[in-house]
């Protein structure tokens, strides 16, 4: 578990939208723009994005 948990943490420095491509969720493009170009840019607050 560790060795996984650190390729993840290796693999996401290069892949920003790793948690969108490994996950079984089917994202819109206004959600991906929504999420990674808005909201992680802001200080640490809890959103829910829904479609």
């Amino acid at each position: 578990m560790a060795t996984e948990a650190l390729r993840f943490r290796l693999a996401s420095i290069f892949d920003p939208l790793l948690g969108m491509n490994i996950s079984k969720v089917d994202p819109l493009p206004h959600q991906i723009e929504a999420v990674y170009g808005h909201i992680l840019k802001l200080p640490k607050i809890r959103f829910l994005i829904s479609g």
